[in-house]
């Protein structure tokens, strides 16, 4: 590693360790569009003073870069209950069979 890398690095570090053992104060920004992450909060149940809780709304760009805009929503469980009741038959949903002949020709 060069020394400009390396020197870098150690002040990184060095100001890491200061924040954990308390010397330095920070904010910590957590943004977590799927809602998926969990802070303890060391004042529960009462409000934490310490912490500030924003909900937002998801922008379309993340909507889309969490699939979530071709999610199918609606009317999912009967396309799921056609494709369980012609397993249950030995055929595919497109109502072929295992074997690739058409369910009316086997």
């Amino acid at each position: 590693m060069d020394t400009t890398s390396k020197s870098k690095w150690s002040a990184f570090f060095t100001q890491l360790t200061a924040a954990i053992n308390g010397e330095v104060k920070f904010t910590i920004t957590l943004e977590d569009p799927l809602a998926s992450s969990y802070v303890q909060s060391f004042a529960a149940p009462e409000p934490d003073p310490q912490m500030k809780v924003e909900d937002y709304e998801r922008t379309a760009e993340e909507e889309e870069e969490l699939g979530l805009t071709d999610m199918k929503t609606e009317g999912y469980e009967e396309g799921h209950a056609a494709e369980v009741a012609a397993a249950a038959n030995g055929e595919t949903a497109d109502g072929e069979t295992k074997n690739g002949a058409a369910a009316n020709d086997a």
